[in-house]
């Protein structure tokens, strides 16, 4: 699918680091997360990294370039190995909250429209998984990967209607007050 969910601006970076902690030599995947809000990554950090070394797939050129001093490869390649042995043992679902906490994910993804209900979602959708008799991150990766082979894709998360009783953030410019009962004016005392 062109846009939907598994590519979304704070899905697809997910997804991509699942599949390099299955295998870290997956070099558009590693670039993908690393130049996303994961890790934060500048393309001239990224150009760096490469120029390390090369021939040999990028995490060996990140590792490379954190033994020369790379403070943000370092961490980044610490992250990544971090995570690599935690999810040998555990289930998609517990990785992908142990990516959001490391990574603090869900911080940097606030200020996305759906960005937190969708992480939630993945999180969901990965306990579906395993509630199916599956096991594995390997296994729910090659799930994710087959159903985008097929043109398929997970349902996002749904977004609140106007109507809902909720509490709303929003400018002078767009709100009028007129339509809510109850509004709060704040800051007035600036110029």
């Amino acid at each position: 699918p062109k846009s939907g969910f598994l590519t979304s601006r704070e899905i697809a970076p997910v997804v991509a680091l699942l599949r390099v902690l299955g295998n870290p030599t997956l070099d558009i995947d590693l670039a993908s997360a690393l130049l996303s809000p994961l890790f934060g990554l500048t393309a001239d950090e990224l150009t760096q990294i490469r120029l390390a070394d090369r021939r040999a797939p990028l995490y060996i050129a990140a590792a490379r370039a954190a033994g020369a001093g790379d403070s943000r490869a370092a961490n980044a390649v610490d992250t990544i190995a971090r995570l690599r042995r935690f999810a040998a043992n555990a289930t998609a679902d517990a990785v992908i909250r142990k990516i959001y906490e490391e990574c603090d994910y869900m911080g940097k993804v606030q200020a996305m429209r759906m960005g937190r209900a969708n992480l939630l979602l993945l999180v969901q959708y990965a306990c579906d998984y395993h509630a199916g008799g599956y096991k594995g991150l390997s296994g729910f990766i090659g799930f994710v990967d087959r159903l985008i082979d097929r043109g398929g894709d997970f349902a996002p998360a749904a977004s609140m209607s106007e109507q809902a009783d909720v509490v709303r953030v929003m400018s002078i410019h767009r709100s009028k007050g007129l339509e809510f009962p109850v509004v709060f004016l704040c800051d007035t005392a600036k110029r």
